[in-house]
């Protein structure tokens, strides 16, 4: 079981009953555990079904075992159930089980549901662990519960834990969520006073955090703060600093910033992507290339957002023939994301270029690549403006028959086509049509 050869385990204990040896629960709980932790919850429970059969007992270590891969497997809904049936045996379940079901319920957003557990394990005189009390945090942090895990963390304290950096970095990333910079600063002053030293993701997310809202500038002081104080800022500490300075326009900010990192480590991809999609946006082209050939030179291979970046830029300047070249150059490797196909349809449509339009649709579907409602948005869009009202139609068609359902963006296409070439009638007709599928019209 500990190598993951699951099938010899279970011949083995065929053959073990086969020549009479006598099977234990040990035996039973190990195979069982091995089963939950490859994810095979189904055959686990079947031998816990067996073991039954045969007079042996399941213990608490082959509840804990099949509860906490029921979580691991989203569903710990069943998981509780057997929470419950353990209870009803006579079984006391530890924090280790209990803790199972916490995170479980966490991660499906269940906030609700955690509590109660956390409740009944109280109850029961078993006191969450501070890896209990923090996988919480982060998942009430996660769903923007902000003030709830904030109560909590005075809970948290009351019982004798500590919040250490592994706390106060989920609560700094969950304000930054929700772009609340004055909060997670002041956390991140708080822990600093409080003796708490900062890591390197607490920087990392307070520099990504401040990028996202438009702080750049305020996130380089974080990065000099964290080398001052003998900190080595990684690959998630300087993208989002080069990324943030790109969309500011601040791209002599952006070099001095990959210098800097290319003076005391190699970049990696990430980094190289950062630089290359931020000139690429705003169609510097031809620094981007540079950047993209010293890419290869240091031996890393493009991705899918690189050769994205590349794509879009030059389709936004005009240079479809290299927009081409690189979508067949990446074909050759890689199967490439809708995002890239999004960025190409909307190209073609600009120029009038329908043929290719249905080139690049017919390329998409042969390479197994899905069109989802924001590539039929584009598609539907784009022929609505034009009065090509017939073939957004058939678009509309193949696209439910896929299973898509039309969202307000795609009605509003229609309607407004439809206006535009004098069809009142079945624009009225298509609005009526979007509410009654529950679609709420815009303003």
């Amino acid at each position: 079981c500990k190598v993951r050869d699951l099938d010899a385990a279970k011949k083995l204990l065929e053959e073990m009953r086969e020549t009479g040896c006598s099977l234990n629960t040990v035996t039973y709980n190990i195979l069982i555990d091995g089963l939950c932790r490859a994810g095979a919850v189904e055959e686990a429970f079947g031998f816990k079904k067996e073991m039954e059969i045969y007079g042996l007992v399941p213990d608490g270590f082959t509840y804990g075992a099949i509860i906490n891969g029921l979580c691991k497997r989203g569903r710990p809904s069943q998981a509780k159930c057997l929470l419950d049936e353990m209870s009803c045996a006579g079984l006391m379940p530890n924090v280790v089980v209990y803790a199972s079901l916490v995170d479980g319920f966490m991660r499906e957003g269940n906030a609700d549901e955690a509590f109660k557990i956390i409740k009944e394990m109280s109850a029961a005189g078993v006191q969450p662990n501070k890896i209990t009390c923090d996988n919480l945090i982060r998942g009430l942090c996660k769903l923007g519960q902000m003030g709830r895990a904030a109560e909590f963390l005075k809970e948290m304290v009351k019982i004798g834990h500590i919040a250490d950096t592994v706390t106060f970095n989920h609560l700094i990333e969950g304000h930054l969520r929700q772009h609340n910079k004055e909060e997670a600063s002041w956390l991140f002053n708080k822990m600093r006073k409080d003796g708490i030293s900062p890591n390197v993701y607490t920087y990392s997310i307070m520099i990504s955090g401040l990028c996202q809202i438009g702080e750049s500038e305020t996130a380089g002081g974080l990065l000099e703060q964290m080398i001052a104080e003998g900190i080595k800022p990684n690959s998630f500490v300087y993208a989002p600093l080069i990324s943030g300075y790109c969309r500011e326009d601040k791209f002599s900010l952006a070099r001095e910033t990959f210098k800097k990192m290319t003076s005391s480590s190699v970049p990696d991809l990430y980094c190289y992507n950062a630089l290359i999609i931020g000139l690429s946006t705003v169609g510097k082209m031809e620094e981007a290339i540079e950047y993209y050939d010293q890419m290869l030179k240091q031996g890393l291979h493009p991705n899918e957002f690189t050769y994205g970046g590349l794509i879009h830029g030059y389709g936004m300047t005009g240079n479809l023939e290299k927009a081409e070249q690189l979508l067949h150059q990446m074909l050759n490797r890689l199967k490439p994301k809708d995002f890239i196909y999004a960025h190409l349809l909307e190209v073609y449509f600009k120029s009038d270029n329908l043929e290719k339009v249905s080139s690049i649709l017919q390329s998409m579907l042969d390479r197994g690549v899905i069109p989802d409602n924001r590539l039929y948005g584009i598609v539907i869009h784009n022929l609505s403006r034009s009065g090509q009202m017939q073939a957004a139609f058939t678009a509309l068609s193949v696209m439910e028959k896929n299973g898509l359902a039309p969202d307000l963006h795609i009605y509003s296409s229609l309607i407004s086509g439809l206006c535009k070439t004098a069809d009142v009638e079945k624009a009225v007709g298509l609005l009526d049509e979007m509410v009654k599928k529950g679609v709420e019209p815009g303003i």
